[in-house]
């Protein structure tokens, strides 16, 4: 058997050399995609840029100051962090029950699965034109049902405290299926011996779930609220289909609001202002998260 040539310190150079060569590709694609975009934007609002005005003057971080004084901006934040944190939580408990109980062996269970799919692959416009249709005060299927039961019908969409409330729930409804297929594929990597030795100990399902399941999942689940958060927070189409960020600004989100200020309004410089603003919010909330997910698996 030949014995592999020593590793020198001239073979060591070179491969480090091959691997900068290779990386460069992807390093050039990031820098045309994301770095020279948002520095660009970074620039544009440090100005006075608008659709209808010749010369852009420099404002400086005037633009800023501009969005916290007015009100829209921060009831969006609010809305922002409300909407992602109740999509995601809501599509987590959902999507984990689901994909517990659809590991049983259970009839149906592979074409409820299909079906559940539809509704991830399906545009968010799509799914926000039959939400808002499910919604409607006059022919919506959820006041029909409300009618025949005998309750009052109600316009869900039209009011300040169910608006928001309503979009979160078309918003887990779509998502779900992600958190479905992701847990589940996990759940069929987990030994069953594992559950056998449980079972024949005398633990209960609930026993099984927080002891086996739970430490089982952490990690899948951890990826999964990660993606959901991303996906959520810079979630544009379904709010859109269903309130257009009414009533008043009662489900306007900071897309939203962005999509509102520089295409319809054409204030350049005040909506790149809140793309930076958006972007630092993100990177702060994932960097919160990865280094709490980081630290308790540092724990365990």
């Amino acid at each position: 058997m030949r014995t592999p040539p020593p590793i020198t310190a001239a073979r060591s150079r070179s491969d480090a050399m091959l691997g900068n060569v290779l990386f460069l590709p992807a390093l050039a694609v990031i820098v045309l995609l994301f770095v020279i975009p948002v520095l660009y934007e970074l620039v544009i609002s440090l100005y006075r840029s608008r659709l209808y005005e010749q010369t852009n003057p420099f404002v400086g971080l005037q633009n800023y100051a501009w969005l916290f004084r007015t009100g829209d901006f921060p009831t969006a934040m609010l809305n922002t962090l409300i909407w992602t944190v109740g999509s995601v939580i809501g599509q987590a408990a959902v999507g984990i029950f689901l994909a517990v109980v659809l590991m049983q062996d259970l009839p149906g269970r592979n074409v409820f699965r299909t079906l559940l799919l539809c509704t991830w692959i399906m545009p968010g416009v799509v799914g926000g034109i039959i939400w808002r249709w499910m919604f409607d005060p006059i022919v919506g299927i959820l006041n029909a049902a409300l009618s025949i039961v005998g309750l009052p019908e109600f316009d869900w969409l039209g009011q300040t405290s169910t608006a928001l409330g309503c979009c979160i729930l078309a918003n887990i409804w779509k998502g779900v299926p992600f958190w479905l297929l992701m847990v589940s594929a996990r759940l069929q990597a987990v030994p069953s011996e594992l559950y056998d030795a449980a079972a024949v100990d005398g633990a209960g399902w609930r026993h099984r779930f927080v002891h086996i399941t739970i430490p089982q999942i952490r990690g899948v689940v951890t990826i999964c609220a990660l993606l959901s958060f991303i996906w959520t927070f810079n979630s544009f189409d379904l709010i859109y289909a269903l309130t257009r960020g009414g009533p008043d600004i009662a489900t306007t989100t900071v897309p939203m609001l962005i999509y509102e200020i520089g295409m319809r309004n054409g204030h350049y410089g005040e909506a790149a202002a809140s793309s930076i603003i958006l972007l630092i919010m993100m990177a702060a909330a994932i960097g919160i998260f990865m280094r709490r997910s980081l630290t308790r698996q540092e724990e365990t």
